[in-house]
Order: C-alpha cells, then structure tokens, then sequence
C-alpha cells in the first residue's frame, strides 16, 4: 500500500503524466486517493452495516485497483515475493501476534484443548476466519497473493492472453459465490479470483489516465451508489467471497474507483486538504491494522459510542504512532513493512536523479 518513484516507469512523461511529486517522492494525488480509501474502510466498520453498504461497493476495490496501478512487475519471482513479503507479509506477522495477546489469554486460561487448536489454526489461516480486532487482516495477505499471480501472468503471457485469463478468474470466483458459497481456502488465497482481475484492470489502466473517457464513469458511480442505496442490487464483502450482483456490482462499483481517480488527479493535486488525505494514505496499512483495534476498545471498554469520535481517533491514533515508529529502522521494518531511513532516501535520490536525465 506504499508507492514511490520506483514503482511506476521512470519514462520522461512519467513526471507530468502521474501528477505532483512530494519531498519524499510520492505523488501526492494517488496516497490522497488512498487516503480516502482508507477513511471509507474505518467508516465501513463503524457504521450500521446496512448503510456500510453503498461503501463496501467500491472501497476494498479501490485498493487492488491502486495495487494495479504502482506495480511494478519484476522477471525475478523470488525477488518480488520477497520484498512483498517484507513489505506486507512482516507486519502482518508481527500485528498477528501483538493484536492476538488479548484472546489468546482468554482462550489458554479456560484450558479448553479443542479452544485453544481453533484459536490456533484461525491465526494460521487467516482470512474470513479472522475477526474482530484482526476483521480487516484479510486483505493483506489478499493483496501479497493478489501481487504475486498479477506479476507472474503480465511476464509469462500478452496481454489479450492475460485478459482473457482474468475473464475466466472472475467466472470461477462468481461460481464461488452463487455454487460454493462455503468453500474458502487460507489467506483468503479464493479471493484472488476476484482481486487479480482489479489489480490488472489497474495495470491496464496505467498508461490512460488522461483519457477523457474517464468522466465518463461519474454518471455510472452515481447510479451505483443510488441503486445499492435503494436495494436495487447488492455490494459486494470480498472477505467472504460475497461479490454482489453478478458483473453489475463488479462495474458500478469501478465506475466508483474510476471516478474517484479522475477527481483525486484533478483536485487534489495540491492544497492542505489533500496534504491531510496523502497523510492517511501513506499511513493506510498501520490503519488497516489498527483501526478496528482502537474503535473497538472505545465502544466496548471505554465507552465512547459516538460513531463520528471512534472513526477520528481510529484513524487519528495510528498515524500519530506511525510518526514515531517511522523513526526507527527497527520498527519501520517490522511494523511498517519499510526500509531503513538511509536507504530509503538512497532510492529516492538515485530515482530522482534518473527521472530528471530521463
């Protein structure tokens, strides 16, 4: 969920094509975007469930969508699985375990075996099984597998092969859905059928983003959000391999995504309020992972019931723990899934550099 220079093609359009560039090499309007994104997933778990909804439609997508868009794909397989391991799978590991402290009590003080192996093998398999403090857990390893396949088929095959292999993955994962709608498999490694093709829409996306066709989809995400509003037809809830109305959910909610791109490249490209969003976004995995912690414990133990307060500080509190764990290169590589501070900026000025003669 982190990009920089190094995950777009260094091109000399690239610079005028992607938008404003901050100090530290990141374009300012795409971590707004998931800025919003991310506010959409603290809001979602927060609210009523039926009015979570219209944003269950297009905010988990967004965020393979985006996936798509900064990838960059790497011939050396190992390589890329390793550094998206580092980059996901470590923090993943570590919160794992931090956040499991509380149940894992509970559950070894009953002294119940059969509690303890299911509370075990639950935080081996991860995905729908997860809950509570870990409910948004499963899009992390989502994402990591998500990446790998994307990566494999834009190297091995064209892109028509490609296509239609996406095409086939999104048969299979409504024939989940609507034929077995109990058969999952650990990391939520099912959902992939679902999460590639958004992540390769994203790459194919990548090299059109001035297209004018673009406004198009703002008439089509209004009619999405009305029509989930209204009943009309389903969001879907990719963790349990429920994906809403067959093709219509999956296209109005795009329409969502595309438009959203088309508004965060035209208005926030600069100002303080997209300074704000950019901050949540570059924040977005440690709020994945926190979020439902913090609002939690304020609803069930401190009882703050203000639904509006518990979204702020959920998403407030872990970007203020992100300014101090981003300080040490101990924490900033398990906990955050980043590099060393000296190597950090290394990259960016080797990028820099290269962009600029390009």
């Amino acid at each position: 969920m982190e990009h920089t220079l190094t995950d777009v093609p260094a091109t000399p359009s690239a610079r005028s094509r992607w938008g404003w560039l901050d100090a530290s090499g990141r374009w300012l309007w795409l971590d707004a975007l998931k800025g919003i994104g991310i506010i959409a997933v603290v809001i979602g778990h927060v609210i009523d469930r039926d009015a979570a909804r219209m944003v269950f439609l297009w905010h988990m997508p967004l965020f393979f969508f985006v996936a798509g868009l900064v990838i960059k794909p790497d011939a050396n397989g190992r390589r890329f699985a390793r550094e998206k391991a580092a980059r996901l799978l470590v923090p993943y590991a570590v919160f794992l375990v931090l956040l499991s402290g509380p149940d894992a009590v509970a559950v070894l003080s009953s002294g119940h075996v059969r509690d303890a192996m299911t509370f075990i093998a639950s935080r081996l398999a991860g995905g729908k099984t997860l809950y509570g403090w870990l409910a948004a857990f499963w899009f992390v390893t989502c994402l990591y597998l998500t990446q790998l396949v994307v990566n494999a088929c834009v190297l091995r095959w064209r892109p028509r092969t490609v296509s239609v292999l996406m095409v086939a993955m999104l048969v299979l994962a409504y024939a989940n859905q609507l034929l077995l709608p109990r058969a999952w498999l650990p990391w939520g490694a099912n959902v992939v059928l679902f999460a590639a093709p958004l992540v390769y829409l994203g790459v194919r996306c990548r090299p059109v983003l001035d297209g004018r066709a673009w406004w198009l989809a703002l008439p089509l995400a209004i009619a999405g959000l009305a029509l989930v509003f209204m009943h009309v037809i389903e969001a879907p809830d990719m963790k349990y391999s429920r994906y809403g109305t067959p093709v219509l959910a999956l296209v109005l909610g795009m329409a969502v995504v595309m438009s959203l791109v088309v508004l965060a490249r035209r208005w926030l490209d600069g100002g303080v309020v997209a300074v704000a969003l950019a901050k949540l976004g570059e924040v977005s995995l440690l709020i994945m992972f926190l979020h439902m912690a913090v609002q939690q414990t304020l609803d069930e133990r401190l009882g703050v019931h203000d639904v509006s307060l518990r979204i702020v500080i959920a998403l407030v509190v872990p970007t203020l723990l992100y300014a101090v764990l981003a300080r040490f290169d101990v924490s900033r590589r398990f906990l955050l899934g980043l590099p060393a501070r000296g190597a950090r900026v290394a990259s960016i000025e080797a990028v820099r550099v290269r962009t600029s003669t390009s």
